[in-house]
């Protein structure tokens, strides 16, 4: 038996989650690497890296992947996840992810841009990949690698030009519509890759192993939205530190000024008074 997946079962909402929630994640997660840029230790350097890795990885592409598909389903056919594959697919974006920013955190080059570019399209490719691949249903998956291949290019492509904006601009709007590329990125690679695939069901086949999606996806997504609030704590802590470090350089510089002005002020004086 053949038959299509429904891409919308739950409504055109979740959809839209999916891409909200990628572009807070993604827009986050370069907030974090550009921290990282100027983090007084390697130590910071490597904890802002790993909080821009969750926040791009983890949420960006795995959880708006995995909600994309919460809202999708095969008629006839219950949805099952096999826990281990569910892992490996959040880890690959994560790790991949991290190595990217690393690049893109040190010195900066066009040639930087593009290695970066091509491990987050790879990132967002695989991950769906291996997220289609821990789906169990009464059936098979069947894929057109086209597509697939299409879809990759053009999530390097847009990652390139997110990237770039994000390193030239300093601009917030323009370093949000950084954001707001990447999401339609992740979500776009999503589709093309639930299109490029067609099922082949069978529903004489027995019930399949594995976990429900609200199992994981549920604590995954109170969690993600707790951990979003984690380094927006941290960038309004350090931008306070920032900002009270440069007011103490000011006034430290002023008295200086004032200090110098009085020295110089009470020479000048001694000089008139000498007969």
């Amino acid at each position: 038996m053949n038959n299509e997946m429904n891409y919308f079962s739950m409504g055109v909402w979740i959809v839209g989650l999916a891409y909200v929630l990628a572009v807070a994640a993604v827009t986050m997660g370069f907030a974090c690497a550009r921290r990282a840029r100027s983090a007084p230790s390697r130590v910071y350097r490597i904890l802002w890296l790993s909080i821009a890795a969750l926040c791009i990885g983890g949420i960006g592409i795995w959880l708006s992947y995995h909600i994309i598909l919460l809202g999708s389903s095969i008629p006839g056919s219950a949805f099952r996840y096999e826990p281990i594959w569910v892992l490996i697919s959040f880890l690959l974006p994560v790790i991949l992810v991290f190595s990217a920013l690393t690049l893109f955190a040190d010195k900066i080059n066009y040639g930087r841009i593009v290695s970066a570019s091509i491990i987050m399209g790879a990132a967002i490719a695989g991950s769906d990949h291996l997220g289609m691949r821990s789906l169990r249903f009464q059936g098979a998956f069947h894929y057109n690698f086209t597509f697939v291949a299409i879809s990759g290019i053009a999530a390097v492509i847009i990652c390139f030009v997110a990237l770039f904006l994000s390193w030239k601009s300093t601009i917030t709007a323009v370093r949000f519509a950084s954001g707001l590329l990447m999401g339609a990125a992740m979500v776009g690679a999503t589709f093309v890759t639930l299109l490029s695939s067609h099922v082949s069901i069978d529903l004489s086949a027995r019930l399949p192993d594995g976990v429900e999606a609200f199992s994981f996806l549920y604590p995954a997504f109170v969690l993600s939205l707790i951990a979003l609030g984690v380094p927006i704590s941290a960038l309004l802590s350090a931008s306070e530190d920032e900002h009270s470090q440069a007011v103490k350089v000011s006034r430290s510089y002023r008295d200086a000024q004032n200090h110098s002005q009085e020295d110089w002020s009470g020479d000048h004086q001694k000089i008139k008074l000498t007969p």
